[in-house]
């Protein structure tokens, strides 16, 4: 009887299909890319590579939130920052500008 609670009590976490920040997930369910556009004071705008500025990518990171602040004081040019999807876009003024 001890082992049924032993194992399906664990076992009955695994399926609730969310990922969890410090557990376990074989394949992790994110969410759709997010291209970040960097538009400067002149000139074109160019798109970065988040991998550029995060260690290690993982999905629960709220890289839409995150990002474009450190982008706007890292790249000294930059005067928005573009988030786009295949469904939306949305643009983050920086703020020294």
């Amino acid at each position: 009887m001890a082992i049924l609670f032993i194992v399906a009590i664990p076992a009955s976490r695994l399926g609730d299909g969310t990922t969890s920040r410090f557990g376990w997930q074989m394949f992790s369910s994110g969410g759709e890319a997010t291209d970040f556009i960097v538009v400067p004071d002149a000139g074109e705008p160019f798109e970065v590579n988040p991998a550029d500025y995060v260690a290690v990518l993982r999905a629960e990171l709220p890289l839409n939130d995150l990002l474009p602040p450190h982008l706007c004081s890292s790249e000294p040019e930059a005067a928005a920052i573009i988030l786009r999807t295949s469904t939306s876009e949305e643009t983050v003024t920086c703020s020294g500008t």
